[in-house]
């Protein structure tokens, strides 16, 4: 990923946040669709309150989707984490990245105890036309090393 580049969390990033996805999430209502959002190309989630945040926008936008990778194990944000995924069950689907079991995502250097993401086999032309992450809640979806 040669172009990506981390944001600033914080206060100024959620602000924006609100605004950007109000925006998107009211126009998308308007048409009938969904906004999908792929968080945390770079970083994770670095406060149970960011975490909160999250909540309140979905609580907020019923036509907002979210999936990703967190590598949070335990304490407050895990704890946040695990309560949106229980309350968001087909809206929320943040994986646990370097933990074996269902609804992980691991290298291929931790486990082969999976199936392997198909946009990197070549099996589908991207994320967006694939989708097994969102698909298949009860699978480990197994990275190749990039």
């Amino acid at each position: 990923m040669p172009f990506a580049h981390r944001l600033q969390h914080g206060e100024e990033l959620e602000r924006r946040l609100i605004v950007e996805l109000g925006q998107k999430c009211s126009a998308a209502r308007n048409k009938g669709r969904k906004v999908l959002v792929r968080l945390h190309v770079l970083g994770d989630f670095y406060s149970a309150e960011y975490v909160q945040l999250w909540r309140k926008l979905l609580v907020l936008h019923k036509n907002l989707y979210v999936w990703g990778y967190t590598h949070v194990k335990e304490g407050p944000i895990h704890k946040m984490l695990e309560a949106t995924r229980i309350g968001f069950p087909e809206r929320w689907h943040i994986r646990w990245s370097d933990t074996c079991g269902t609804f992980s995502a691991n290298s291929e250097e931790l486990t082969d105890d999976g199936i392997v993401c198909p946009e990197q086999e070549g099996k589908t032309q991207a994320c967006t036309t694939c989708a097994l992450c969102w698909d298949a809640p009860d699978k480990n979806i197994i990275f190749r090393t990039h």
